[in-house]
């Protein structure tokens, strides 16, 4: 994902375990995933796509399967 299309910074909550919440808001309509890993720089994990998401408005991906060490 291309910071500058982010509204506002990434806010990451909800917290557990082996899952973080991520909102973030963007700039323009897009459609967007996260990708992501155990390991810096490996990211063998991803959301689902989100499509078509509206500018303006809070969207919110958890993401699972992260394991304690990358919280």
């Amino acid at each position: 994902m291309t910071i500058n299309y982010l509204k506002n910074d990434l806010f990451m909550t909800a917290v557990t375990e082996s899952s973080i919440l991520m909102s973030m808001i963007f700039k323009i309509n897009m459609d967007a995933y996260v990708e992501y890993g155990t390991s810096p720089g490996e990211y063998t994990l991803s959301s689902k796509v989100y499509i078509n998401q509206t500018a303006n408005e809070s969207l919110e991906i958890t993401l699972n399967k992260i394991g304690r060490a990358s919280c």
